[in-house]
């Protein structure tokens, strides 16, 4: 693993860490060599992270059949995403906590694990009134619900969890749309003048 992917997982500084990975994948195509597993392994994971499916999909479409053992870690990766891509979260989550990950993708799936968590908890909150314990654990990874609902504000009658909906904060941006309104207003005025 190079010194700047290690500096980029060490800051988590994930865009940086993305771009290295691209121009190395390129690098190793205009040269002629074989990209390394890591960088497919951090980049493929990054993709994830970020939600950006389709580009991992053809990233594991262009990626050397050798490199697409069975039980390998990228593999293991792909397999968190064809989860992610069929919405199917507690297979996701499932996969996620499945195996100890490799230091050059470990922060990047910590990172993504939590992410999901919080997407899934997002769309419970919008989308359910009602549900048991046990969905609520399959969905967000976790073995039992009872500290999460609790920190989260959401009742739990018997087996089942009453999500609340999440707040939408609408007040500072308005006013900072109505700032930026008056003075764009202000500084066209002056341009016309």
């Amino acid at each position: 693993m190079s010194t700047t992917m290690e500096g980029c997982l060490a800051r988590r500084d994930w865009p940086g860490l993305a771009k290295h990975c691209e121009e190395s994948e390129l690098l190793s195509a205009t040269v002629g060599t074989k990209t390394a597993r890591e960088v497919y392994g951090a980049l493929l994971a990054i993709y994830l992270l970020h939600r950006d499916l389709p580009n991992a999909k053809f990233m594991w479409k262009r990626m050397p059949m050798e490199y697409k053992t069975k039980g390998g870690v990228l593999c293991a990766i792909w397999e968190v995403g064809k989860a992610m891509w069929n919405r199917e979260f507690p297979a996701a989550h499932a996969k996620l906590s499945s195996r100890d990950w490799p230091a050059h993708v470990k922060p990047i799936m910590s990172d993504l694990a939590e992410s999901l968590r919080r997407e899934v908890v997002d769309m419970v909150g919008r989308c359910y009134s009602k549900i048991t314990r046990s969905q609520l654990a399959a969905m967000l990874g976790f073995p039992d619900v009872g500290a999460a609902c609790q920190e989260l504000g959401w009742p739990v009658e018997g087996d089942y969890v009453r999500p609340k909906k999440p707040v939408l904060v609408v007040g500072p941006l308005w006013e900072d749309s109505k700032t930026r309104l008056g003075s764009l207003t202000a500084y066209s005025s002056t341009l016309e003048n």
